[in-house]
């Protein structure tokens, strides 16, 4: 039986101009796959000043590890073991690695963590390393090389030994890492992100 918990990156404060910007995030489409028998979890992710990314963070952790005792309860003998994905983008993904340290403190095990450009810019967020309880992790990152968002970098690279990280660096730019692509570039023909929240379609260009 899985379990899903997703948190997006940051975005618009008003949350249905949110809804509408990330409405096919990869965190959002993840959340919508069938299949999570125990429940899918998802939450936007925090406005540009980044200090919800904690509280977020730990209200995701009381759904999941409330769904977790919940399926453990439940479970019939002989019948799959209880699993927990956990993903993220942008600052969501600092928040995501910060739920597998609050279930690893509740000695509650997570399958899968799942990193879209991870990046921790809030000073509500503090435990960045992949901790031990996490099983799986694979870490989607932008490649430096594309140039993009080069005013910060990236965090959650390493684990506490385990586990091994499944880091893989994609040349594209930090909001089509999270799904939420700009639009079109500039005069120059480079996209350079400029506004976190508008592009110039008038549409959400992705998180930080």
């Amino acid at each position: 039986m899985d379990i899903f918990g997703g948190i997006d990156g940051t975005g618009p404060y008003d949350d249905q101009e949110y809804r509408r910007a990330f409405a096919n995030s990869n965190v959002n489409k993840l959340q919508r796959m069938p299949g999570w028998a125990g429940g899918h979890f998802y939450d936007r992710g925090p406005g540009a000043d980044g200090l919800s990314t904690g509280s977020r963070a730990d209200h995701m952790a009381v759904q999941v590890a409330r769904a977790y005792r919940t399926a453990i309860q439940r479970r019939a003998s002989g019948s799959p073991a209880v699993r927990i994905f956990l993903s993220g983008y942008s600052r969501g993904g600092a928040a995501a690695v910060n739920v597998a340290h609050t279930l690893n403190d509740q000695n509650i095990p997570v399958h899968c963590l799942l990193l879209f450009d991870a990046v921790n810019r809030s000073m509500t967020i503090w435990r960045s390393v992949v901790p031990s309880n996490v099983r799986l992790c694979f870490y989607a990152m932008r490649d430096p090389r594309s140039g993009s968002r080069e005013s910060f970098g990236n965090c959650s690279t390493t684990s506490e030994g385990r586990p091994q990280i499944d880091l893989r660096k994609f040349m594209c730019t930090h909001g089509a890492m999270g799904g939420t692509p700009w639009r079109e570039a500039e005069s120059d023909g480079f996209i350079h992100e400029r506004d976190v929240t508008t592009a110039s379609t008038g549409t959400f260009s992705g998180g930080n």
